[in-house]
C-alpha cells in the first residue's frame, strides 16, 4: 500500500508541474505535441499482491527437522571372552567371578533357617558356575549347610560373610577347551580361624554350556569351575626346584573331562 501511495503522490506532483508550465507556454506545448499528464487511478483492492521474495518465505519445517542418524557406538568388549593368549590375569578374572556367584549362594543359605534342601535359586547358582567333581563337592557341602545349623560352625556369620577369592600362581594348561592353574584359594572372608587360611590348590575350568537356563542367568563367563584339589606342599610359596613335582602331580590329577558334567 505504501508503494501505491508514493506513486499517487508522485503523479499529483508531476501533474501540478505540467499544468503550471502549460499555463505560461500553451502555444509551445501545443506545437511540440506535449499532452498534459492525467491523474493516475489507484489500483483496485482486489488486484493481486506482488509475490513475496525468498527471504520472507517460511522455512520448510519438514526439511529442517530431518537430522541424520548418528552412528551407533561400538559395543563394549566382553572382558570374559577367551583371549588368544590366556594369562594369569584372565584366569584370576574368571575364577573370581565364578567364586563370587558361589559365595552369593552360600550367603543366601546362611541367612535362611535350616530347611530340608537347597532352594531352587541356590541350586541354580551352584550349577551355573560349577561342574564335574567341584559341582558334587559344593553341592554336598552347601546342602549340609542348608539342613544342619551345626555344620555352619566354621563359617563367619552372614552379616560378616564376604567372598572366596583366587590368585593364580602358575598356569599349567590353557586353551579354549580347558584351563588348569595352580594358585591360592582364599577363605579369609567366609571362614573362621583356623579354616580361613589360603589354600594352595590346583583348579580346572571347563567350558560352560550357554544353552542352560542356570548358566544364562547367573554366569557371565564362558567357563565353569570343574575341579579343585588341595596341594600338599612342604612350604608356600613353593621353591622353584619343587615346581617340577607339582607340575607332574597337576598333570596326573587335574582334567577338564566333560563326561561327568551335571
Amino acid at each position: 500500500m505504501q508503494r501505491w501511495v508514493r506513486l499517487i503522490v508522485a503523479g499529483v506532483a508531476a501533474t501540478t508541474l505540467v499544468v503550471a508550465c502549460s499555463s505560461g507556454n500553451a502555444a509551445e506545448d501545443d506545437d511540440l505535441g506535449v499532452q498534459p499528464i492525467e491523474d493516475s487511478e489507484p489500483p483496485d483492492d482486489d488486484s493481486p499482491s506482488p509475490p513475496p521474495d525468498d527471504a520472507s518465505r517460511e522455512p520448510d519445517t519438514d526439511a529442517d527437522s530431518e537430522v541424520p542418524d548418528e552412528p551407533e557406538p561400538d559395543p563394549e568388549p566382553d572382558p570374559f571372552a577367551v583371549p588368544d593368549e590366556i594369562d594369569a590375569a584372565y584366569v584370576d578374572l574368571v575364577m573370581n567371578e565364578l567364586l563370587a556367584v558361589q559365595s552369593a549362594a552360600l550367603h543366601d543359605i546362611l541367612i535362611s533357617e535350616p530347611g530340608d534342601e537347597l532352594t531352587p535359586e541356590d541350586a541354580s547358582r551352584i550349577a551355573a558356575v560349577t561342574s564335574g567333581p567341584h559341582f558334587l563337592r559344593v553341592g554336598e557341602d552347601y546342602l549340609e549347610y542348608s539342613v544342619d545349623e551345626e555344620s555352619r560352625g566354621n563359617l563367619l556369620p552372614p552379616e560378616e560373610l564376604g567372598e572366596i577369592t583366587w590368585t593364580t600362581r602358575r598356569i599349567m594348561e590353557a586353551s579354549s577347551e580347558c584351563i588348569v592353574a595352580i594358585g591360592y584359594y582364599d577363605l579369609a572372608e567366609i571362614a573362621v580361624e583356623p579354616y580361613s587360611e589360603d589354600l594352595f590348590v590346583m583348579a580346572s575350568l571347563a567350558p560352560a554350556p550357554h544353552d542352560n537356563d542356570s548358566v544364562d542367568t547367573f554366569n557371565t563367563t564362558p567357563w565353569r569351575l570343574h575341579d579343585l584339589n588341595l596341594l600338599w606342599v612342604d612350604e608356600v610359596p613353593i621353591p622353584e626346584e619343587d615346581w617340577e613335582r607339582v607340575n607332574y602331580a597337576a598333570t596326573l590329577e587335574m582334567t577338564c573331562d566333560e563326561t561327568d558334567l551335571p
